[in-house]
């Protein structure tokens, strides 16, 4: 092995470390990049019905309450968490308490929005079956004070 041979083997290896390092590189930024994308992508809000002077009809036959989310169109992190999170949580109780629900996404400035002063999205509204607002809760709402402060029906009269 002359000397040329012996200098070109650690600068081969330099070059594939230095190789192995940017592949490491890139495929984290790669999986970062899907994860946000993910996370961005398809609005995991709640499957609920989007019409809601339907919905006050049929409060008024049933005696029901109605609870409305108002989400933002696309909607916000704050409202897919709450939507994937919180509501996820409380469904055996929303079930429970025979509420019917509703899912308004508004894209500016619509009817349902400025019938009842939504500025703000997220927000829940509770309807008694009259459709008057027996409470309200804006931006996000945890499990518990979901569950405890805004759905407990018994504490709420219509």
């Amino acid at each position: 092995m002359d000397q040329q041979d012996s200098h070109d083997q650690p600068v081969e290896a330099k070059r594939r470390v230095d190789r192995g390092k940017l592949i490491f590189l890139a495929v984290i930024i790669v999986a970062v990049a899907l994860v946000y994308i993910s996370q961005q992508s398809g609005a995991e809000l709640p499957d609920w019905p989007d019409d809601l002077e339907a919905a006050l009809i049929q409060a008024k036959k049933e005696d029901r309450k109605v609870l409305v989310f108002f989400a933002g169109s696309p909607p916000s992190t704050v409202a897919r968490t709450m939507s994937t999170g919180t509501l996820k949580k409380n469904a055996k109780q929303i079930k429970r308490g025979k509420l019917i629900t509703v899912l308004v996404q508004v894209r500016k400035t619509e009817d349902p929005a400025k019938k009842y002063g939504v500025q703000e999205y997220p927000t829940f509204l509770l309807l008694g079956s009259d459709g008057k607002e027996l409470n309200r809760r804006v931006g996000f709402v945890g499990q518990s004070q979901f569950s405890i402060g805004f759905l407990d029906c018994s504490k709420v009269h219509p």
